[in-house]
């Protein structure tokens, strides 16, 4: 079911990088290919009946100023994200479904934060009394 679309006049779509523009439109599989603006507030508002991304482009940008801005953001997702896709983690977990657990809870689709604060802590835990890394 659409919803009403809201009109670029009524509404404040605040802007951030390319490269944020990028992420966002990745995470969220978003058939958006230009992310300079004012092209990419269009296409934000073109495809916000189907997609809810004005909603969710306004979350995510509230997120990385949470975070400390982008550099933040992409050092911590990234940092997380690499712990996760490491070769010794597929002998305790389903690859696959740490991303999933990651990506959901970046997008804010589900909370899943303590089980991402869990898993992340045991990781490192094996990994500097196990491996021997930090």
């Amino acid at each position: 079911m659409m919803k009403d679309s809201p009109k670029g006049s009524d509404m404040e779509l605040r802007l951030i990088t390319d490269r944020l523009n990028e992420r966002f439109c990745k995470d969220l599989n978003l058939p958006i290919k230009i992310f300079v603006n004012p092209i990419f507030k269009s296409r934000i508002l073109l495809y916000d009946n189907y997609y809810d991304c004005v909603k969710k482009y306004s979350d995510f940008i509230n997120l990385v100023e949470e975070m400390g801005g982008e550099q933040k953001y992409f050092e911590y997702y990234n940092k997380v994200k690499e712990l996760f896709n490491e070769d010794f983690v597929s002998e305790f977990f389903k690859v696959d479904y740490l991303n999933k657990l990651l990506d959901d809870h970046k997008n804010e689709k589900k909370q899943n934060g303590r089980k991402i604060y869990v898993i992340y802590t045991f990781l490192i835990w094996y990994k500097v009394y196990f491996i021997n890394e930090v």
